[in-house]
């Protein structure tokens, strides 16, 4: 007989940011709650039946089929998740694998807690990145006989198991392992194979931010603009605030290219030096067992005459090649310049005495070449192709010298696809998944960007169910805010309505070390920020505050979630004396850069 299993929470998850894709909580019966997906099946003597799934060993579980399309959506997605809230009394004697909780479309795309042959305990995997939370690791966080919220994430950035609200293991995504998840048919959910109960189990399809009215958009792609089309103010710069664009690729084969006249590049009879240069920031190199070299920046006519920036299919680290002269800077070399999550002003150099390579204005290497310019000397175009990493593109040029005299033959700066140089060659072409994204640029404390959004657009009271704020945050250093006169915090991203009504991330007048602050009582994390929102790192922050809860999110994970009574304050549309009927929106006082800032309610 199975007897129900007592003490799981009413509520056990914690909401991620995105779609909810399936969700057992197994009150009645095996059916899914969104009533999206079919219900689970029962299999082997596990019992759906009393408002748990309740299982004794190994063959007893549910499980049931989802698409893969509702699971992963490669244009919108940033990761998937599964979470389920456990009490696992014992583990079954087996000769095989338990499957615990598991979410299966391929072995190299899977989502998995479990119990293997002769194994002490559970242990986690994913995908190609195979253990990453061993039962050594998991066995102090999931005690037998007590309850437990587990939670099993791919994003972006990293693999992640969390227990209680606690992240017990995480491993970097390995190259494209994503893109495992964007291919049509089905993945299977499975749970059970042991003895205990499951309280319930959802599957979250991750998404930047949660769906809604988008209030107010400013993307920085060529202004200050609001591009949500509610037609707000453009935000006014306060000190300082430049806006720059950057070209955005994310894995291979996301790139742009522009074919460029070799006549343009060269003139047999003057020029005497040709450079590439760039401005770029690798979010982290990649091995890729043996696979096709990575490009990062490059100038191609042939063989014979290339300048190339590219990751090689053994090492981490940048490669820079010339020709058929071949490696000018070693990985070796390049792993101390041209560092990952930092930007970088890279430029490779052919003139008639051969190669040199500059990274932020220092000369690294160069290479005897004095045939090699002579190459370039053909009636063809060039192919200046960027991308085919993980990271941004802020700048490209190319350059050349004539009769001692250096011209600009191409200038992208990517606040457009455009050539800035005159004249222009043609726009580049963005493939497989590169984009446009603007920066603004912030060199200080007291350097912002504000503007006033009406509160009618955040808060529409009771239709009204949440706020969130979002934006990407390239933190260069961490800084105290004006600790003078007046003890002034320094706020990275505030919306506040009213002294009862705000959203922050800040570094206070003293503290270099970001906390949030939410409303009425002053709210630092009880985390350390700083230790999460690292610098020289693109984050993704989110905050969001609903009529019981503040959360924030950075990166897809969710780090603070604390009770409230504020939802009301943002309501007030000009009636309260000290209310002027908006809400300020500021960006800045860090020194960084920020792009994508995005306000919605719902």
């Amino acid at each position: 007989m199975v007897v129900k299993a007592e003490g799981a929470l009413s509520d056990p998850f914690q909401n991620l940011p995105g779609t909810v894709v399936a969700d057992y909580p197994f009150s009645v019966d095996g059916s899914d709650a969104t009533g999206q997906q079919a219900d689970m099946i029962a299999a082997g003597g596990a019992d759906l039946s009393a408002g748990f799934l309740c299982s004794s060993d190994l063959g007893q579980s549910a499980s049931v089929s989802i698409p893969t399309t509702e699971v992963f959506d490669a244009e919108h997605s940033w990761g998937v998740s599964i979470e389920a809230r456990l009490r696992i009394d014992n583990y079954p004697a087996t000769g095989g694998t338990a499957k615990l909780l598991s979410l299966f479309r391929t072995p190299l795309a899977r989502l998995e807690l479990l119990r293997k042959s002769g194994a002490s305990g559970a242990s986690v995997e994913g995908g190609t990145a195979g253990i990453f939370a061993t039962p050594a690791i998991l066995a102090p966080h999931l005690t037998l006989g007590s309850w437990h919220q587990v939670r099993l994430t791919l994003n972006q950035n990293s693999y992640t198991v969390t227990i209680d609200g606690n992240e017990i293991a995480s491993i970097p995504t390995p190259a494209g392992e994503l893109n495992r998840w964007a291919t049509a048919g089905s993945a299977m959910l499975v749970a059970g194979n042991f003895d205990g109960c499951i309280d319930g189990i959802r599957i979250t399809r991750i998404e930047p931010s949660t769906p809604g009215t988008l209030a107010a958009h400013y993307a920085f792609q060529g202004n200050y603009a609001d591009s949500s089309g509610n037609g707000h103010p453009d935000l006014a710069p306060v000190t300082n605030g430049t806006l720059n664009g950057v070209l955005r690729v994310q894995d291979l084969n996301a790139r742009a290219r522009v074919a460029i006249p070799m006549a343009d590049i060269y003139n047999p009879g003057t020029t005497e030096a040709i450079t590439l240069q760039s401005r770029i920031l690798v979010d982290e190199f990649r091995n890729l067992g043996g696979a096709a070299g990575l490009n990062l920046v490059s100038l191609i006519r042939s063989s014979k005459a290339r300048l190339l920036c590219y990751q090689n299919t053994v090492t981490n680290n940048a490669t820079i090649w010339g020709g058929q002269e071949g490696t000018v800077a070693s990985a070796a070399t390049m792993a101390n310049h041209l560092t990952a999550d930092t930007w970088h002003d890279l430029a490779i150099r052919l003139d008639q005495t051969g190669y040199t390579v500059t990274v932020d204005g220092t000369s690294v290497a160069s290479l005897s070449a004095p045939d090699a310019l002579a190459e370039w000397n053909v009636n063809q175009d060039a192919l200046l192709l960027v991308g085919n990493f993980d990271g941004y593109v802020d700048e490209v040029a190319i350059k050349r010298t004539d009769s001692g005299i250096e011209s600009t033959v191409a200038h992208y700066t990517f606040d457009s696809l455009s050539d800035a140089a005159s004249p222009p060659h043609a726009d580049m072409v963005l493939l497989d998944g590169a984009e446009l994204t603007g920066f603004v640029e912030f060199a200080d404390t007291g350097d912002a960007l504000t503007v006033d959004i009406p509160n009618i657009d955040l808060n529409d009271t009771p239709a009204t169910q949440a706020v969130h704020v979002s934006a990407d945050l390239y933190i260069d250093a961490h800084k105290a805010g004006n600790n003078s006169p007046s003890f002034q915090s320094a706020h990275l991203l505030r919306l506040e309505a009213n002294w009862n009504a705000k959203l922050s991330i800040f570094n206070d007048s003293y503290a270099a070390s970001p906390g949030f602050v939410g409303g009425a009582v002053e709210l630092v994390s009880p985390i350390d920020l700083g230790s999460v929102l690292t610098t020289g790192k693109l984050h993704t922050i989110v905050m969001t505050i609903t009529p019981t809860l503040y959360r924030v999110w950075i990166d897809n994970v969710l780090l603070l979630e604390f009770p409230t009574t504020d939802f009301t304050n943002w309501d007030r549309n000009g009636g309260d004396p000290g209310n002027s009927g908006t809400a300020t929106l500021e960006i800045g006082n860090f020194e960084g850069s920020v792009a994508n800032v995005r306000i919605i309610s719902e």
